[in-house]
């Protein structure tokens, strides 16, 4: 019971941050109906553990955050979960290609991957830690990024990235490559692989 009311409390903090950024859930069908097909192709392609998973588009507006994840608090506990993927309208009034948001939406999916794999003491805990240490995040997605490239969406990621450069401001990009691959980085890593190819 303790683990469940600590797991109850992360969530609400979590989700009153997401609501203290300008929340707009007027979501434009565009932008929603692209993602949500895209989705459906990623899962088909490269996600089969995410097959039957309910998953809700709706719209954040930050300076700097264009896609992030979360769980509905209300599906915690539940046989099945929600999960949320927050789309930033920039995304629509910018045009961003199909290999960039493919990319980008391949690295969300990974993160629903991974909290299907917690149980709520586990989500609670993964929660805390990522609040609270910036390392742990950075690490945290980075890791991510990896499991993205290994899937095979390296190149959409390095095209997301420098989309995502354009879109903000220095001082937010010197901390988006702490935390994530530079495009840089990510090249790199391609030429270690044994199949190699570079935008």
């Amino acid at each position: 019971m303790k683990a469940v009311k600590v797991m109850l409390v992360v969530c609400v903090l979590v989700s009153s941050a997401v609501n203290a950024s300008s929340l707009d859930r007027e979501i434009p069908f565009e932008l929603q109906d692209r993602a949500l097909k895209m989705v459906d192709i990623l899962i088909e392609e490269s996600f089969p553990e995410l097959k039957g998973v309910s998953i809700t588009p709706k719209l954040i507006q930050t300076p700097a955050v264009f896609l992030a994840t979360d769980i509905e608090i209300s599906s915690v506990l539940m046989g099945e979960r929600e999960y949320v993927l927050y789309l930033n309208k920039r995304l629509w009034t910018h045009p961003i290609s199909d290999l960039a948001l493919k990319g980008i939406l391949a690295h969300e999916l990974v993160h629903f991957t991974d909290y299907e794999k917690m149980n709520p003491l586990e989500l609670a805990a993964f929660y805390i830690q990522y609040l609270l240490s910036d390392e742990y995040g950075a690490k945290y997605e980075r890791a991510t990024d990896l499991e993205s490239f290994d899937r095979g969406y390296a190149i959409g990621i390095k095209a997301f990235r420098f989309w995502l450069y354009e879109q903000i401001t220095p001082e937010a990009k010197a901390l988006k490559e702490t935390n994530y691959y530079t495009p840089a980085e990510i090249d790199d890593w391609l030429l270690g692989q044994q199949e190699v190819t570079l935008l």
